[in-house]
């Protein structure tokens, strides 16, 4: 069973290189039989190997293990655990192979080798402080490299066999150390259990592209890309809210305040230009309120120099609240503006003091680590940059803050997030805090821009505040299109959305059938007024659906009355029309319908209003607005109109209502508001939309079955009829939420024609 990744000719090449080099190495017989190689590798690229020999230990074949500062986190964590994993709990040599040895000599093949240096690892990542304490307590100071070996140092050392023991080593400490974990681990992990740095970078998936944000900057969002590079000239064509950092503008750095751009830009060899990081730090300090609105910062670089830029980004707030943290990020700022125009010889010009002059040219140094790791491995280009980024920012996060500045800092996880009106937000989130803590804290971060809070307490169950009292509407507005658009909700009221004006809760029995995202979009929705190009932007999608649903049945009765009159058939295709017509329609609908629910009506009427309709309705369909025989448009049409009854009397309007009032209403309710079963009366978009196109259809139904004989007349008739039915048939159906409103609707004036034709006529 192979134990390590690689294998192969790759391993013999690196042990080849690394004897070329004369790196250090020792060569290990465990009492399995096997053997295998200890290699550490010093700088550039120092590392620390495992590799499995075969053909009695002449050929590497197998990489078990591999440790190097990429893998660790840096120079210095790797320096450090390292020093954690394997310095013993005595005095004896600074030779890092030899500790190595030490420790594996107490195997007893390469898999349990391997095993321990995989569990040391762990541990070593978990808590390094304590497993080194409680590997070096009993070892006095020494003298010597500071390091130990482990970075550095020369020469190599021969083959061993199954050597003894080394010293201070007994043999319980040999069953110990056998691929079985410590005693002083264990103890180290349950002391490990202790306040860290929250975690407040966070890459996540923005559409089609990945994007960086951090939690207590939500309106601020990172793109990075390698090389990224933009003509000045097209930077002023960008939307509001973008941010050029360092290289991103090709151009002079510019301040557009009334189209809120701006180009953080220090070209090469100015010296008349702040730094990039510190240019972001005049711009918060002036007043740049990054809460306002949304912000899209560009990168093509994780240089200090960009870092130390977002990291004033992302922390706006504290820098403007805070001059403790002002006072600690300056010195950084400063001496990496001074180091990024003038050069590293010009560090003096930043008037720094001795000491703290070294302190932060230290902390400079132990961020540009991981930079600088990653390029002598061969790594640089192929890293995530905006992992990288977030990863760097967080190390920033530990030189500038302390545990207690994160102290009323919640951990809260924001699903979802949406602009609703006049430049509020509807932010989904949830969090171990509860909603009153999570509210202050958002209000903190968003300003008076946080308009609605929507807080999860399980899965599919949520709390709805209204937090901004001057938004135009109330939370009414939003349990309405919430409930339109979940399909958990029924059409009673046991199980809805719903609450006061400023506080409300999802649905009580089922919970709730929507995603964050659903549910912010549908709050969006609620208090959304849209433009009439939005209006009939949405028209053309209605008459698609329209043409293709009717297209069937309508060919159906052009062919059909062609073979009619050519005599190879005796009787109309009509029925068989509207046969097809329900049956295409009634599959659209289904297959919309039962994914959306509530939108396309799919659900018991709503009380008993919607039947004010029902008059109108009557109007309409008397003068010729319903898909039957018997109204005033029908009568005066010529002897051989074919006599819409029976079977097809029921099928046309049904066809008809799932038609314009299911699938083509609903459709257009996904992006338009409509009535409400309590609400204003005669404002809806989608039912004058559809209403049109039932027009439209009515006409061309009765152009069908009359072989193209109409009369002005009959034209104006037909029209009004429909527009007057269809508005009634389409009030009914918004206002009961529910289709068989509306089919009931048709349905009743075809029988009332009907039947009047057969009383009167």
């Amino acid at each position: 069973m192979p134990i390590g990744k690689q294998i192969g000719i790759g391993p013999a090449v690196r042990v080849f290189r690394h004897f070329i080099e004369r790196q250090r190495f020792y060569q290990l017989k465990f009492p399995s039989g096997e053997q295998a190689l200890v290699l550490v590798a010093g700088m550039p690229a120092p590392s620390v190997e495992l590799v499995r020999l075969t053909l009695g230990g002449l050929l590497p074949w197998q990489t078990v293990w591999e440790y190097n500062p990429m893998r660790a986190g840096g120079y210095s964590d790797y320096i450090h655990k390292l020093k954690a994993m394997f310095s013993p709990a005595r005095e004896g040599s600074d030779d890092s192979v030899h500790y190595i040895r030490d420790v594996l000599l107490s195997c007893r093949s390469i898999e349990d080798a391997r095993t321990l240096l995989l569990q040391r690892e762990r541990l070593a990542n978990s808590s390094t402080n304590e497993i080194a304490d409680n590997f070096t307590r009993s070892r006095p100071p020494r003298s010597g490299t500071t390091n130990e070996g482990w970075e550095l140092g020369i020469g190599y050392h021969g083959s061993s066999g199954a050597a003894p023991k080394p010293n201070g080593i007994s043999e319980s400490e040999d069953q110990r150390d056998n691929g079985r974990p410590e005693s002083f681990y264990t103890a180290s992990l349950a002391r490990n259990a202790m306040p860290t740095f929250p975690t407040r970078y966070h890459v996540r998936q923005d559409g089609k592209t990945r994007v960086l944000t951090c939690v207590e900057a939500p309106a601020v969002t990172v793109r990075a890309e390698r090389g990224l590079t933009i003509p000045v000239k097209q930077t002023r064509k960008f939307p509001p809210g973008t941010i050029f950092l360092d290289g991103v503008a090709q151009g002079d750095p510019f301040i557009d305040v009334q189209q809120e751009l701006y180009n953080l830009h220090h070209p090469e060899g100015c010296i008349r230009s702040l730094a990039t990081c510190e240019q972001a730090m005049v711009l918060v300090r002036k007043g740049l309120d990054l809460r306002k609105r949304d912000w899209v910062v560009l990168a093509n670089d994780a240089d200090l120099d960009t870092l130390l830029a977002l990291w004033v980004l992302f922390n706006h707030l504290r820098l403007n609240d805070d001059s403790e943290v002002r006072a600690k990020i300056m010195p950084l700022l400063r001496l990496e503006g001074i180091i990024d125009t003038h050069g590293l010889e010009a560090r003096d010009l930043s008037a720094l003091p001795p000491d703290l002059l070294h302190s932060t040219s230290e902390m400079l140094k132990q961020l540009r680590q991981q930079e600088i790791v990653l390029k002598n491995y061969g790594q640089w280009s192929e890293t995530d940059l905006l992992e990288y980024i977030a990863d760097r920012l967080c190390a920033v996060d530990k030189l500038v803050y302390a545990l207690e500045n994160f102290a009323e800092l919640h951990e809260v996880d924001e699903l979802a997030r949406a602009e609703i009106a006049n430049g509020s937000v509807a932010v989904a989130c949830r969090s171990d805090a509860g909603m009153d803590e999570v509210e202050r804290q958002l209000q903190r971060i968003y300003g008076q821009r946080l308009g609605i809070l929507i807080f999860q307490n399980s899965p599919s169950t949520y709390r709805v505040r209204q937090v901004d009292r001057s938004l135009p509407g109330t939370l009414e507005r939003a349990y309405e299109r919430l409930n339109l658009m979940d399909p958990a909700a029924t059409g009673g009221s046991e199980n809805r959305w719903g609450g006061s004006t400023e506080i409300g809760v999802s649905p009580r029995k089922t919970g709730t059938g929507l995603l964050p995202t659903q549910i912010i979009e549908a709050v969006r929705e609620a208090f959304w007024n849209p433009t009439l190009v939005e209006v009939v932007s949405a028209i053309p999608r209605g008459v698609f659906l329209a043409v293709a649903a009717l297209f069937p049945a309508l060919a159906l009765i052009f062919i059909g009355n062609l073979l009619r009159d050519r005599g190879y058939i005796a009787g109309d295709a009509v029925l068989l029309s509207a046969l097809v017509l329900a049956m295409t329609v009634g599959i659209l609908f289904w297959f919309k319908a039962r994914r959306v629910p509530g939108l396309y009506g799919w659900r018991a009427p709503t009380g008993f209003g919607w039947l004010i309709a029902l008059p109108a309705a009557l109007i309409g369909a008397v003068t010729g607005g319903v898909w039957a025989s018997g109204s005033l448009a029908y009568r005066m049409g010529p002897d051989n109109v074919y006599e819409l009854t029976g079977l097809t009397a029921l099928l046309l309007p049904l066809g008809a209502e799932l038609l314009f009032r299911g699938v083509i209403l609903g459709h257009l309710a996904a992006r338009l508001p409509i009535q409400k079963s309590p609400g204003l009366w005669w404002r809806s978009w989608p039912t004058l939309i559809s209403t049109a196109l039932y027009a439209g259809a009515s006409l061309i139904l009765f152009l069908s079955v009359s072989s193209g004989q109409i009369q002005i007349s009959q034209w104006i008739l037909i029209v009004g009829g429909a527009v007057i039915f269809g508005v009634a048939s389409g009030v009914a159906r918004e206002r009961s939420e529910s289709i068989l409103a509306s089919v009931l609707l048709h349905w009743v004036c075809v029988a009332a024609l009907l039947l009047s034709r057969r009383l009167l006529f």
